[in-house]
């Protein structure tokens, strides 16, 4: 819960206590606007774990990609390895399969190359009959392909709870931006209504500007009995002979 949101809770709250509310209904804060501002307090709080919720989604997302993004690589640099051995020197061959630069260093790139690669090499009977014959036949080449469609997906994931974290964080930001100014108007409400009685703004979590706190006002004295000590602890200045 934000500091807003905890102070506002307990303001709206205390509000409705016997010794308060008929104060500030004069004001036009009654038990209904307490009421509603509590309402508000538990819509901020309900969006706030949504957004929590979204952003470890999507934070999990990205780690999850990111894993099926290294082992996509793994398996297409491999399969890259034994296509390069295995047609060196046919350079139509290579150039069918991706292979005539090195593997791109982007994720959208790798999986150009990655689907290009394995579909093109079982395309072709020759192509596939031979790569079958240095441990690269068609069921290895459909799991080097199963790395790189798992990589789409976990793509998409990253992309739609990146969308949903953006959304949560948006309808947080929008609910305690309406919290901000009802606790506002609040405030300059009971500051009003509770003008001289700052017992009762205590209560409601709001301090006098014009009462000091007991920190405030013990605060002489403790700097007092600082001096004090020190002076004690002092050690006394040699004297020379």
């Amino acid at each position: 819960m934000s500091q807003t949101a905890t102070m506002a809770n307990i303001g709206f709250a205390n509000a409705l206590d016997p010794a308060v509310a008929p104060l500030l209904e004069p004001y036009n804060w009654d038990a209904a606007a307490s009421n509603a501002g509590r309402a508000l307090v538990n819509d901020f709080n309900t969006t706030m774990s949504k957004q929590v919720l979204a952003n470890g989604a999507h934070h999990r997302a990205v780690e999850d990609c990111q894993a099926k993004e290294a082992t996509a690589r793994d398996s297409v640099s491999w399969l890259r390895k034994v296509a390069r051995v295995e047609f060196a020197g046919d350079t139509g061959t290579l150039a069918a399969l991706g292979l005539s630069g090195a593997l791109p260093p982007s994720r959208s790139q790798l999986i150009t190359a990655g689907l290009a690669l394995c579909d093109n090499a079982v395309a072709d009977p020759a192509c596939a009959a031979k790569l079958a014959t240095c441990g690269a036949p068609a069921a290895k080449i459909t799991e080097v392909r199963g790395t790189v469609t798992a990589l789409i997906e976990a793509n998409r994931l990253v992309e739609s709870t990146k969308g949903d974290a953006q959304l949560a964080t948006a309808e947080q930001n929008q609910k305690l931006a309406e919290l901000e100014q009802l606790y506002a108007r609040f405030r300059k409400i009971a500051r009003l209504a509770l003008a001289g009685k700052p017992q009762l703004l205590e209560k409601l979590g709001i301090l006098d500007r014009n009462v000091r706190t007991p920190a405030q006002r013990n605060a002489p004295k403790k700097a007092a009995e600082t001096r004090k000590k020190n002076k004690k602890t002092e050690k006394p200045e040699p004297v020379g002979v």
